[in-house]
């Protein structure tokens, strides 16, 4: 997720109401979580990375796949090994390696994760931050918590940039990766990065009125709920449409 990667485009996701955006995100994301038809996840995250590559492009979807990509090689390297419920897909001498279960099982993790990560990435590259800001205290949040929502997603894509700034600085002075020491030093030095941004940290939450007891009256206006009352059970209802779909078929 990256939450300073907004995209200037004039299209509908552009234009469409940020509330409608994160009731469509609040669905989706259930959905990923509680639906187990493999099919229905692929098709709804092929969906999702469709509105994606139309929205960033190629390159945009390099980016938002670049975050999970290890995490995606862990998945399919461990949890075929970790699932053992199934017919055999994989056998040695009757040992059993693979089951097919278990790369269902695995499918599904990596689509969920996938489709997850590419919401998220949608909704930061059609809004702006100051106009989802509004949407989250618009639904009753608090101001103090909204932006606090808004500045830990901003911070943890600092801290991830960040990171491998660090990792590919030491990686050429020493000329490689330096083992678990390298990684100790990316680490040592992305901690001292971190505390010297508390006071930046502090005095940027202070200018935003986030103190106590400061009551905020200059966010960016949203037009009448009511005027997308129709469009919101339209974004609650998308991502169950390819549950449906499998269930009829």
């Amino acid at each position: 997720m990256r939450s300073s990667s907004y995209i200037y485009k004039d299209d509908l996701l552009h234009h469409l109401d940020p509330r409608v955006k994160l009731m469509g995100i609040l669905s989706s994301v259930v959905f990923f979580v509680a639906v187990n038809y493999l099919s229905s996840l692929f098709f709804f995250a092929l969906f999702l990375l469709f509105l994606l590559f139309l929205t960033a492009g190629a390159k945009g979807m390099r980016r938002s796949f670049s975050p999970i990509l290890f995490i995606l090689i862990v998945i399919f390297i461990i949890a075929p090994f970790t699932y053992r419920d199934g017919e055999a897909f994989l056998e040695i001498s009757s040992f059993t390696i693979i089951t097919s279960d278990a790369i269902v099982h695995s499918l599904t993790i990596a689509l969920r994760l996938i489709g997850i990560s590419v919401l998220f990435t949608l909704l930061f590259a059609t809004e702006r931050l100051e106009m989802i800001l509004s949407a989250l205290t618009s639904f009753g949040l608090s101001y103090q918590m909204a932006l606090s929502m808004m500045l830990s997603l901003s911070y943890i894509e600092k801290l991830a940039r960040r990171y491998d700034e660090i990792k590919e600085a030491i990686s050429l002075r020493t000329g490689g990766d330096g083992g678990n020491k390298g990684i100790l030093d990316v680490l040592t030095s992305l901690i001292v990065y971190t505390l010297k941004n508390v006071e930046v940290t502090s005095s940027a939450l202070s200018e935003k009125g986030y103190e106590p007891g400061i009551e905020v009256t200059n966010l960016h206006p949203l037009p009448r709920f009511s005027s997308i009352v129709l469009l919101v059970p339209l974004g609650l209802i998308c991502p169950w449409i390819f549950l449906i779909v499998r269930i009829l078929i």
